[in-house]
């Protein structure tokens, strides 16, 4: 029955699977359940990309490179008799192009930045393996959180492999690196496989550890200000540990009124607000310095967050996150309303796979772990 949704031949195995990865990200998420249970909605379109990844080869014909999209509909209270939707999805190379016509003819077509280029580290032992964060210093050399293979590789800002932090062979080794902040010339690394934060020199030697797995957190991304205040998120302990540029704790914050679920990436204002990615709850909030819960939006009815895992702020005040299950970065203004959003090329060259983490140089350069296609992306308007 579902096939008959599609306006083109679908491999049957393929609509298989991606039936099920559809139901895999659908069954944790109640957030989409609870929303159509409220009045007035008049419809929803929802667009999943799913990727043929090398664990489910057998089932892609020819191992055609992508899984052809899945639309998922909800129609709910129709408020208005006159609705028209018509939904044309065309599957070229795995890829599905997908309009939208309402009754009165319009369509829409949000704007964001261009592709500039990618860093790979090549195919050699160079070669980064499913990257989810890099940051940039003043210098201009890129670290990379290469989490696959355990390590902080360093590249120079035309991506140029220079040399690896915390591999097997440092004085620490790292188990999954996952943020990164830089201060000067130290590097400190949040490790989430180990659940400690180490401080390194930018050349890689180990200096110290500022939080040791006996405390039982999960860091995830980290943020530092002018003043060099060290912001870590922690999912395990769903809360904010900050920290002077020594080591030394300052406080905790905690999300008030509206709890976290798993905080991941943020960005921390001039006046002391912070913005997290929260992906245990499918959204993102910003916070006072104390932990208030100012805000709360999830992308809307229309468009709403599967996961939220990367966010960075701009010059301007937009707001990117990393939609990591659709595949796609939003981009938000300080209210919530969605900007824009970019997810590809029409060549493939610059296709999401599992999009992590986000950081945003000055000069406005968006750096985006394209974690499950082994890369970091450059975009720029």
């Amino acid at each position: 029955m579902l096939a008959q949704l599609f306006s083109v031949p679908v491999n049957a195995n393929v609509l298989d699977l991606a039936v099920g990865q559809l139901t895999d990200t659908m069954a944790p998420n109640g957030h989409a359940r609870k929303a159509a249970t409220k009045k007035w909605r008049n419809s929803w379109i929802y667009l999943e990309y799913s990727v043929c990844r090398p664990d489910a080869a057998s089932v892609c014909e020819n191992r055609q490179a992508l899984i052809q999209s899945l639309l998922r509909m909800w129609f709910t209270y129709m408020k208005v008799k006159h609705l028209l939707i018509v939904v044309f999805i065309v599957a070229t190379a795995g890829i599905a192009a997908v309009m939208v016509f309402t009754g009165d003819g319009g369509s829409e077509k949000a704007a964001g930045p261009r592709f500039l280029y990618e860093i790979t580290g090549g195919d050699g032992a160079n070669g980064l393996k499913e990257p989810v964060y890099a940051a940039i210093d003043k210098q201009g050399r890129i670290f990379v959180a290469d989490s696959g293979n355990r390590r902080v590789a360093v590249f120079t800002s035309k991506g140029r492999f220079l040399h690896e932090i915390g591999g097997p062979k440092s004085g620490q080794p790292l188990s999954y690196p996952y943020g990164i902040g830089l201060l000067g010339n130290r590097v400190l690394i949040a490790d989430s496989g180990a659940g400690a934060l180490y401080e390194y020199s930018a050349s890689g030697d180990y200096k110290k550890t500022w939080l040791g797995p006996e405390l039982g957190i999960q860091p995830a991304q980290i943020f530092i200000t002018p003043d060099k205040t060290v912001y870590l998120t922690d999912m395990a302990g769903k809360q904010i540990l900050v920290y002077d540029d020594n080591g030394s704790l300052v406080k905790t914050i905690k999300s008030r009124q509206v709890s976290l679920g798993s905080p991941q990436g943020l960005a921390v204002t001039g006046n002391g607000s912070i913005w997290v990615a929260d992906g245990g709850n499918y959204n993102v909030k910003l916070l006072s310095p104390s932990g208030e819960t100012r805000k709360v939006f999830d992308g809307g009815p229309r468009q709403a967050l599967s996961m939220a895992k990367g966010l960075a702020v701009d010059s301007k005040g937009r707001i990117y996150v990393a939609d990591t299950l659709s595949n796609v970065i939003r981009v938000f203004d300080g209210d919530g309303n969605s900007l824009a959003g970019f997810a590809a090329d029409p060549d493939r060259k610059t296709t999401f796979n599992i999009p992590v983490g986000i950081f945003i140089d000055d000069d406005d350069k968006i750096y985006i772990a394209d974690q499950g296609n082994n890369r970091v992306q450059v975009w720029g308007y």
